[in-house]
């Protein structure tokens, strides 16, 4: 499960990188975006080549890549798939109640610019994220700031992304974090 503490906060950004990366380990990953963004179809719209399969899952430059369908639409992927990346932006409330389901866990994905102060603390609050549970904060703008402060209290694995504008690829630094 990734979440962002705010629109904007890189969950998707983050997603895309680690189903890319995952891929080409030989890995077989979903992408399934929970949140009503749209990035999966605006992402096949713009790289030209990406064409979808009779289960609704876009193929993007070899990712395999379900978009948001809403509550109504049930599809039968996740039966073929060592790893399903769970977006769900900013959808707090589902993003708690699928972390409660077994073998899931939280990557927050935390922006806390002075004007986005106190997102994160409620977003893990909406969550209901219990202390001591397995979980993942990728801070994004705080290079070289890690610290106690960046827990709120929590012992999560913490790590700071750096800057890289292309999931599909992230560079040498991208790709360093990704692994």
């Amino acid at each position: 499960v990734i979440a962002g503490s705010t629109p904007g906060a890189g969950a998707t950004h983050l997603a895309f990188g680690l189903c890319v990366y995952l891929t080409k380990m030989g890995i077989k990953v979903l992408y399934e975006e929970r949140n009503q963004t749209g990035a999966v179809r605006r992402m096949a719209e713009s790289t030209g080549g990406a064409r979808i399969d009779g289960r609704g899952i876009y193929h993007i430059q070899g990712c395999l890549m379900k978009p948001w369908y809403g509550p109504a639409v049930k599809l039968d992927t996740n039966t073929e798939f060592e790893v399903v990346i769970k977006d769900f932006g900013t959808n707090w409330e589902e993003a708690g109640q699928t972390l409660k389901e077994k073998d899931h866990f939280l990557t927050a994905v935390i922006s806390e610019n002075l004007w986005e102060y106190g997102k994160a603390e409620t977003m893990l609050k909406t969550m209901k994220i219990e202390k001591g549970s397995t979980a993942f904060f990728i801070w994004r703008h705080r290079p070289g700031k890690k610290g106690a402060d960046m827990t709120f209290g929590y012992s999560p694995i913490l790590f700071c992304t750096p800057e890289y504008a292309d999931p599909f690829c992230p560079g040498r630094e991208g790709t360093g974090f990704l692994t």
